[in-house]
């Protein structure tokens, strides 16, 4: 997992991740138009048969594309006036996770909790049931996530 070099992840019910774009503070963060060309013409997601509408964005959709057991990694980060850098990560997955995505972050706990335990970034994850809102507000922490989620944290390794 990279999710701070590329525009988002999709996991798919295998716990397969399915990078697209590539994150440039100096450009645009437009996530959509890439997601359509990377995500959505790719036979995998052809095989989901999730009745995608082209007309709609990726953001209007993704409540109901987790009710096909997919999980969103999005990386918002962006350049700021002052030439810096405003960074955020989210995570938008169905409340009832499959066994294989449970898996994929246990085994990435300790990278997601390195990248968003930096000074001055920010984090939101989420899940929905049935294309609707399942907490009364994100969590705002990693740990909170994992804990809300019931998931399973992979221990630091010591060398």
């Amino acid at each position: 997992m990279e999710l701070e070099k590329v525009k988002g992840i999709v996991i798919d019910t295998d716990g397969q991740e399915h990078p697209f774009g590539i994150y440039n503070k100096e450009k645009d963060t437009e996530h959509d138009k890439v997601f359509k060309k990377e995500i959505v013409m790719s036979p995998w997601f052809q095989a989901q048969n999730y009745p995608y509408d082209p007309r709609k964005t990726m953001y209007e959709q993704i409540m109901d594309m987790t009710n096909y057991g997919l999980t969103f990694l999005l990386n918002g980060s962006s350049k700021i006036q002052n030439g810096g850098e405003y960074k955020l990560y989210t995570i938008q997955c169905p409340l009832s996770l499959s066994e294989k995505t449970k898996e994929y972050f246990r085994e990435n706990y300790c990278y997601l909790k390195e990248l968003t335990k930096e000074e001055g970034v920010w984090f939101q994850g989420e899940p929905y049931n049935n294309g609707e809102y399942v907490w009364p507000d994100a969590a705002y922490q990693l740990d909170d996530f994992y804990d809300k989620m019931a998931l399973e944290k992979e221990k630091l390794r010591k060398h």
